[in-house]
């Protein structure tokens, strides 16, 4: 939580009982408020170290972990499946890291009920260098891989790859970005409580090359990064054109991309 306190001037309630002599002042406590713990890291690797260290207690004196989704590992069944449901296939790469127990979390929320049935989820736990994170290029967790199944070679050209922790809402929102290339989908299920996403758009015709294919796919992933460039979180929009380039790193049309991520980062 941001809090201005203007040099004294604001919220004179909340640096006084945290006891703010400067700043900027970091202070973690817990959902009441209480148990604060002051940071006094400024470096991006002591912060990182102190984060770590403050979530891994609290994920400790919370007991057992947020289980894993129900979803069934990664297989050339599931690639067949989803090749007969047309629908893209969607991996999920995990660990036992805080951000892999709040993605678990999410994925019960009753927000993503109309988007899940969409896509063929499976699991995969993440294993650095060997295995499925090495075949799809997967380094870190939580990841969420979006793979079209009528590829033969789909590891090539991911659909989304969603990498993070991410809140339901988020997770919502980048799978129905997934869906807006052509992937094949089917339709959404009834009965949520949210709208349903819009339906996906027509498949690509057989005609276009594989480089417009691409072209494709680069424009509507950006659509998701302006999107949170309009809302001001500027974090967000450049993983996501980082993602972009990783991805399609010689395409023409990533050099709109790298010019839209050089301003941002200005």
């Amino acid at each position: 939580m941001f809090v201005d306190g203007d040099w004294g001037k604001k919220n004179r309630d909340l640096y006084q009982e945290y006891q703010v002599t400067g700043y900027p002042t970091v202070i973690l406590t817990d959902p009441e408020g209480k148990s604060p713990q002051r940071m006094s890291a400024r470096d991006p690797e002591g912060v990182v170290a102190h984060l770590r260290r403050v979530t891994g207690n609290a994920a400790a004196g919370a007991g057992e972990a947020v289980p894993l989704p129900p979803f069934p590992d990664l297989s050339a069944q599931a690639f067949e499946e989803a090749r007969k449901s047309s629908k893209p296939l969607a991996v999920y790469f995990h660990d036992d890291s805080p951000g892999s127990s709040s993605t678990n979390h999410a994925f019960a929320d009753a927000v993503l009920k109309g988007i899940l049935p969409r896509f063929v989820f499976v699991k995969s736990p993440l294993s650095r260098g060997s295995g499925d994170s090495a075949k799809y290029d997967v380094t870190r967790a939580p990841t969420i891989l979006v793979l079209n199944p009528l590829l033969e070679k789909p590891e090539e050209r991911p659909l989304a790859r969603i990498t993070g922790s991410r809140s339901a809402r988020e997770i919502r929102r980048d799978l129905e970005a997934a869906l807006q290339p052509g992937a094949a989908a089917g339709p959404a299920t009834s009965g949520s409580s949210t709208p349903p996403p819009p339906p996906p758009p027509p498949p690509v015709d057989e005609t276009l090359s594989d480089d417009e294919v691409d072209r494709q796919f680069i424009q509507a992933s950006m659509v998701p990064a302006r999107e949170w460039l309009r809302k001001g979180n500027k974090p967000k929009a450049i993983a996501i054109l980082e993602d972009i380039i990783k991805t399609y790193p010689k395409h023409a049309a990533t050099a709109e991309v790298r010019k839209l991520l050089e301003d941002v980062r200005k």
